[in-house]
């Protein structure tokens, strides 16, 4: 990805950078010595949302994926084709369930820019179920978040999107 920018706006972002870097490395410090029950900082340094929905809900290596597909498309779109490719490509590996799960927080996290915490805490579980006549479906299990940026408001749009990409998915 190139950047075109001033040279006092590159040097501002690379301010940014290296204060950056001193918080995590002061933070990192601060959890080896023992006073906390992690070791590390929570949060992962993350440059673009590619970067962002690995780190929150994977899968490892997905971020090169996300962003050739972004480059060409809207959120929307990238969202349901990342779900699409991963779903085909984990079903004969990891079975149906993990395939539907991994690729319903992948896509939602996608649609949410990776920065709410619906593909981790809103989605509770995917799994497949067998109806009466023998064909199977999707079950999606939600938390239902009241507060905080998602709030009730988005949770209906949550649930919606989630099970848009669980029926895109599984078809």
């Amino acid at each position: 990805m190139v950047f075109v920018a001033s040279d006092k706006m590159e040097s501002y972002f690379c301010d940014l950078e290296k204060r950056a870097d001193d918080c995590y490395d002061l933070v990192s410090k601060a959890r080896k010595a023992g006073f906390d029950p992690s070791t590390e900082a929570e949060i992962p340094r993350a440059k673009d949302l590619a970067e962002r929905v690995e780190a929150q809900v994977g899968p490892e290596g997905i971020a090169p994926r996300i962003r050739e597909v972004a480059e060409k498309n809207d959120r929307e779109t990238t969202a349901l084709i990342i779900a699409k490719e991963l779903a085909g490509e984990l079903k004969s590996k990891e079975g149906v369930a993990f395939a539907l799960e991994q690729a319903v927080r992948t896509s939602l996290s996608i649609l949410t820019e990776g920065v709410l915490v619906a593909p981790t805490e809103g989605v509770v579980k995917v799994s497949i179920l067998e109806n009466t006549n023998n064909t199977k479906c999707a079950s999606i299990y939600y938390e239902v978040i009241m507060v905080g940026p998602i709030g009730k408001e988005n949770n209906v749009l949550i649930h919606l999107l989630s099970i848009m990409m669980a029926i895109v998915v599984e078809r």
